[in-house]
C-alpha cells in the first residue's frame, strides 16, 4: 500500500539512490545520537529508537513540515488540524506545497475542578472527513500539537488513540508536533507522547516532531526531528534532505548531556 503518493516522490528516490554519483555523500547523515537519547529517555518510548536503522530525520525547524506535506501530498489535498491553533501551520503547509488547511472546531469543556479546557471530539473529526470527502476533497491527514498551541492543554492517551482510530478508518496519516513536550510543569495534566502509546492503529501513517526551539530555548539553532516508521517516507524525506542539511555539531552526542534530559 503507498504511503508517499507525490508526483515528484519518485525523481526523489532515484536521487537517493544516486548520492555517491552525484557527490552529495560528503554531508553529514541526517540522524543523530543526541536527540536519539532525548527521546528514548525522556518521551517513555514503547520501542527503542536508534540511530541505525534510522526511523529518525533531523532538518530544521518548520522545514519539517514543509517537508512532510511535500511527500505526502498534492496541490489541493487537505490536512485538518484543530483550532485555535498556531498561525504557522497554515503558512507551513500552504506556502510552497499548496495544501489546504482546514479548521476542525474544538469544544469548550469545563473540568471537575471548575477550571476550562478545550476538548477534540473524534466524532466531530469524523464528521468534518466526511463533509470535505463529499465535496469532492481528499482529506490526506490531522495535525495536532501536542501539547497544544497556544491552549497550552494535552490530550489524554485515550482521545488519541480515539483520533487515530478515525484516522486510520479512513487511511490518514497523523502529524504530531511535541515542540512542547519537555516543557509541561503541571503534575495534574501530564504530557503523553505518541511515542509512548501501545498499539497504534495505524503506526505507518504517525508521524512525531520534535526541536529544541522550546524545550531549550534553542530557536536560532533551527534543528527539529521527524520520528517515522514509514520506510517509503523517510526514502523521500532522506532525498529531499540534502537542501535542508543541519549543522555536523548536533550529531554530537556531547551536546545533550543526561543531567540536562
Amino acid at each position: 500500500m503507498p504511503f508517499v503518493q507525490h508526483k515528484q516522490c519518485n525523481p526523489l528516490k532515484s536521487l537517493d539512490q544516486t548520492t555517491d554519483k552525484l557527490q552529495i555523500s560528503k554531508h553529514p547523515p541526517c540522524r543523530g545520537d543526541a536527540p536519539v537519547r532525548t527521546f528514548n529517555i525522556s518521551f517513555g518510548n514503547v520501542k527503542t529508537v536508534t540511530p541505525t536503522p534510522i526511523p529518525l530525520f533531523l532538518i530544521r525547524t518548520h522545514t519539517h513540515l514543509d517537508s512532510l506535506d511535500h511527500a505526502l501530498c498534492d496541490p489541493g489535498d487537505v490536512l485538518l488540524t484543530p483550532t485555535p491553533v498556531y498561525g504557522r501551520i497554515f503558512t507551513d503547509f500552504c506556502d510552497r506545497s499548496l495544501v489546504c488547511v482546514e479548521p476542525i472546531d474544538t469544544s469548550q469543556e469545563t473540568n471537575g475542578d471548575s477550571t476550562t479546557t478545550f476538548g477534540l471530539r473524534p466524532e466531530v473529526i469524523e464528521e468534518r472527513i466526511v463533509q470535505l470527502t463529499s465535496e469532492g476533497r481528499r482529506v490526506r491527514g490531522l495535525v495536532l500539537i501536542q501539547p497544544h498551541n497556544p491552549l497550552g492543554n494535552s490530550f489524554s492517551p485515550e482521545v488519541l488513540r480515539e483520533i487515530f482510530a478515525v484516522c486510520a478508518r479512513h487511511q490518514m496519516h497523523v502529524i504530531v508536533d511535541e515542540i512542547y513536550a519537555l516543557s509541561v510543569f503541571d503534575s495534574s495534566a501530564p504530557h503523553h507522547s505518541v511515542l509512548s502509546l501501545k498499539d497504534l492503529p495505524d503506526p505507518e501513517r504517525t508521524h512525531v516532531l520534535w526541536g529544541l526551539s522550546k524545550d531549550f530555548s534553542l530557536a536560532g539553532f533551527r534543528v527539529g526531528v521527524i520520528h517515522t516508521q514509514s520506510e517509503e517516507l523517510l526514502q523521500c524525506l532522506r532525498a529531499a534532505s540534502v537542501y535542508h542539511l543541519f549543522e555536523l555539531i548536533v550529531r554530537e552526542e556531547r551536546l545533550i548531556e543526561s543531567e540536562v534530559i
